[in-house]
Order: C-alpha cells, then structure tokens, then sequence
C-alpha cells in the first residue's frame, strides 16, 4: 500500500509540475506551433509556385510551338501556291506543238492548305508512281491558359513528368512537315526538269528549222531576250544569294523568256518556210524522169541544162500550188508548151510547163494545195509530164533544195 501510495503521490506531482510548465509558458508553445504551421504552409505555397512556374513555361513552350507550326503551315501553304502557278506556266509551254511524249508529266497542283485540311499534290514521275502529299488531319493543340481556350484553374495541376509529354507529341509534327517539304522540293525538282527539256526541245526544233531555211539560201530573223536589249537600266550593285527564292524566281523568268522567245522564233520560220514553196505540185505516187542539171538534150542528143524537175504523169493528172503567191504567167511560152509561173515571197518563184490545161488566170492570189492546171504533153516534149522549175530572182536552182525541206515542216 505504501509502494501504491507513493506511486500515485508521484503521478500527482509530474502532473501539477506538467501543467504548471504548460500554463507558464503557454504562449511560447502555442508561437511555435504557429511559427511550425507557417513555415510548413509557407513550404507548400513554394512548392505551388513551382509547379505554376513550371506550368506558365510548359505554355510559353507549347505557344512557341504552335506558331512555329502555323508559321510553317503557312509557308508551305505559299510553297505550294508558288507550284501551282509554276506548273500552269508549264503547262501553258506544252502545247500540241511541243509536247514531250514519254517525258516527265507533272499533274496539276491543287491548293487549299489549312491547319485541319487534307491538300493533295500528286506528281507522276518518269517511272509511272505517283506520289501524293497532305496533312494528316489532328485536333489543334490545346494550350494551358491560353486566352481563349481552357483556364488553368480549370485543369488539375500535372506532375513534372507529363507537363513535357504535349512538347514531345509535337515532335511527329515537325517530322511530318519536313517530310512534306521535302516532297514539294521533289516536285519543284521535278518541274525544274520539265522545264529544261522544254527549253532543250524548243532549242533543238528552232536550230533544225534555222538551218533549213540556211540550205534554201535565207537567212533567219532571231531576237535576244529583252534584257538584253533593254539600254536605259542601273542602279546599285547588291549581290544577291543564288539560293535566294528572288534568284530561283529570276532563273525561272530567265528560262521562260529563252523557251518563249525559242518557240516564236520556231513558229515565225515555220511560217516564213511554209510560204516558200516545199510542197510537191503532185500528189501520190509520182516518177522523176529528169533531174535538175546537166543532160544530153531528148531532141538534139547533145549536152544542154536542165533548169527543172520531170515528174511524169497521164495527161490531166492535177497540179496544185506547192505555196501561197500570186499569177503572173498563165499562157503559152515557147518551148515550155502551156506555162503558169508563180511570184512567191523572198524572190521565189515556181514555174509548171507543157501542161494539157491552165485552171487560173494572171493576178489570181493562189493559196498552197490550190489545183492550178493539168499535166500534159505541149511544147517541147517528148511525153506527158510536168516540167515543174524553183527560181530565186529568176536564177534556177534546183527544185530538190525545197522538196528535202518540205519533208521536215510536212
């Protein structure tokens, strides 16, 4: 009982002395527990402000990504207007005339790129493939407290580990724009080829035509390109970058007035070389019995010249005009029997003897093709056949020269 007794006596005293102490310094107790909440809240208003810090860079990256995609949206979408334009230009060049069969086709392009559209840009390459290139099409980014979109206090706050995950879903992005900027550099490639054949082709067609015109005896009118003969130009030096889109512009105005200035030159020299007469004055099968130059004379047996061309034929075969002129013989003429003479351009003339019958007058304007007599057997002949002659400034020359001609424009 003593030892209980006294147990009890020294529980009583280490309560008094505990409530004592606390009563005593009460105020101190409850000024460090308020001083411990403080800094424990203090603490997490930190940690608070980190993870919004981390959340407002999260948005600056996300914004700068999304406007460095819509700025590249944007650029791709001029690429490829600046392609459509190129390749109506081309396909302006490739007329009936100058088409290049079996050679690059590049289709048209079609326009319309939007952040949620599905453009399309076929090309057909040489190999038959085809390649198309488009957007996929995605939902837009949506951007942490972005005016506009979805408030922040309306999101609950993400770990640090998948704030960087939208960031790293943009990579496909970016790889998917490289991949179609590549392909419209594919096309432009293309295009680039298709145009130096085109110039290639119109270059090779106006030399062959040049130099037909050359054999005939003519000479060619060419032009230079108009910045050539442009005299009142200057101004400062600045030295542009070859790779610049100002340089790739000009090289392309530069190869479109060559290839323009090829095909004209071409169309006009078709035009001055089917004015001449390269056309045969017989249609179908025909026979040369004697050729222009020197021959022992049918009549006299000695040697003599031959100023034309026999073609033998029944009598009333037709004759057509082998170019565009005028009449002025349409009668008798001595030795050539029944005659018509023609006045073309460039001092040319065409004459047609021994024929059975004349179908025009003097002064008649005849076109190529038009029938203008009939073969037949008067004046110095031997048998039927057309005495058919090629004068330039009433010199003969040999009717062949025109013939070989008529066979390249024919």
């Amino acid at each position: 009982m003593q030892i209980g007794l006294a147990s009890l006596t020294m529980i009583g005293c280490i309560w008094i002395a505990f409530a004592t102490i606390n009563v005593a310094f009460k105020d101190q107790i409850i000024e460090a527990k308020k001083r411990k909440f403080h800094q424990m809240q203090m603490a997490y208003e930190d940690r608070i402000a980190l993870m919004n810090a981390k959340v407002n860079a999260l948005n600056g990256r996300l914004l700068l990504n999304q406007d460095d995609y819509e700025d590249k949206l944007l650029a791709l979408k001029k690429r490829q207007s600046d392609l459509k334009n190129r390749q109506a230009r081309i396909e302006a060049l490739l007329g009936s005339e100058f088409s290049i069969k079996g050679k690059v086709n590049v289709a048209s392009l079609k326009t319309g790129v939007s952040a949620n559209a599905r453009p399309v840009v076929p090309v057909v390459y040489d190999n038959g493939d085809k390649l198309t290139l488009d957007f996929e099409q995605r939902q837009p980014v949506r951007l942490i407290g972005r005016p506009g979109g979805t408030k922040a206090s309306a999101l609950p706050a993400p770990k640090t580990a998948a704030m960087l995950r939208p960031t790293r879903a943009l990579m496909p992005i970016d790889e998917e724009l490289k991949q179609i900027e590549g392909r419209l550099q594919d096309i432009s490639r293309t295009q680039t080829k298709m145009l130096a054949r085109i110039e290639t082709v119109t270059l090779k067609r106006k030399a062959r035509i040049a130099q037909v015109i050359r054999r005939l005896g003519f000479k060619t009118a060419t032009s230079k390109p108009r910045h050539l003969m442009d005299t009142a130009i200057g101004g400062p030096f600045i030295k542009l970058d070859e790779g610049s889109p100002q340089a790739a512009s000009f090289a392309d105005d530069e190869r479109y007035e060559r290839i323009y200035m090829n095909i004209d030159n071409y169309t006009a020299m078709k035009r001055q070389l089917k004015r001449m007469p390269i056309a045969l004055p017989v249609r179908g099968t025909y026979r040369i019995t004697s050729g222009f130059g020197a021959r022992r004379d049918p009549f006299r047996r000695i040697l003599a010249m031959h100023t034309g061309i026999d073609f033998k034929g029944q009598i009333g075969r037709p004759i057509y005009a082998p170019a565009p002129g005028k009449v002025v013989r349409a009668g008798w003429m001595g030795g050539y029997g029944r005659t018509i003479e023609i006045l073309h351009d460039n001092g040319i003339s065409t004459r047609y003897a021994h024929l059975s019958r004349i179908e025009i007058a003097v002064g008649d304007q005849v076109s190529r093709g038009k029938l203008i007599g009939r073969v037949g057997n008067t004046g110095r002949s031997t048998g039927a056949h057309l005495h058919y002659e090629t004068r330039i400034n009433g010199k003969a020359v040999n009717p062949k020269r025109f013939m070989q001609a008529g066979r390249y424009v024919f």
